[in-house]
């Protein structure tokens, strides 16, 4: 193997260990560490890593961080999930909230109180304002107190804000049809009333 092939050949120097690992679960398969290391960075907009081998001795992996760059990907990765009326909807150490729990899978009142500059106290009200009926995250914990408490994405909601906003654009375009007149008119109704959230 060498740098110029690695990415794409697989080898190892104990095939037996190396099927043993994968048969059990515990990689995916052969190489795979390579091929992950490439994607990620690609999905991140970010330049392929570089193999060098100084001396001879040993192969050196240099990865280039790029803060724009990831930056734009996690925007443009949110955006595509959550509507942009829902987006608009919130102030901006709400969207800051949303946007942990969206790129770290949860955010904790700490987290978000270090991320914003601000107490924790100020933190919470700011979750506090996500959480409930119509809120876009969900609170984990066993009290208000629980130290291991955190939020998530409540996906459901992001679904139901969704529709709202594709039923509205229905409802503003002149139906074609009867039909299609009575359909926008009952999704509009459904949707006012609330019916149809957590059913989506």
């Amino acid at each position: 193997m060498t740098l110029d092939n690695m990415r794409t050949t697989r080898y190892s120097r104990n095939p037996r260990i190396a099927r043993t690992l994968v048969e059990f679960g515990w990689v995916r398969e052969l190489n795979e560490g390579v091929k992950r290391i490439y994607t990620e960075m690609q999905d991140s907009l970010l330049n392929d890593p570089v193999y060098t081998e100084p001396g001879g001795t040993k192969v050196q992996l240099t990865l280039e961080n790029n803060i724009v760059a990831r930056t734009i990907r996690r925007s443009e990765a949110l955006e595509d999930r959550i509507s942009a009326e829902a987006i608009a909807s919130l102030a901006d150490y709400e969207l800051a909230a949303v946007r942990l729990a969206f790129t770290n899978g949860k955010v904790t009142a700490r987290g978000l109180a270090e991320h914003i500059g601000r107490d924790r106290r100020t933190a919470s009200r700011v979750l506090g304002k996500l959480i409930g009926e119509g809120g876009l995250l969900e609170w984990h914990g066993s009290s208000p107190n629980d130290p291991r408490q955190f939020y998530t994405i409540k996906w459901a909601e992001v679904r139901f804000r969704t529709f709202v906003a594709v039923v509205s654009h229905l409802f503003s375009l002149t139906p074609a049809t009867v039909g299609g007149r009575i359909l926008c008119e009952e999704l509009q109704r459904s949707v006012a009333a609330k019916n149809l959230r957590g059913k989506i």
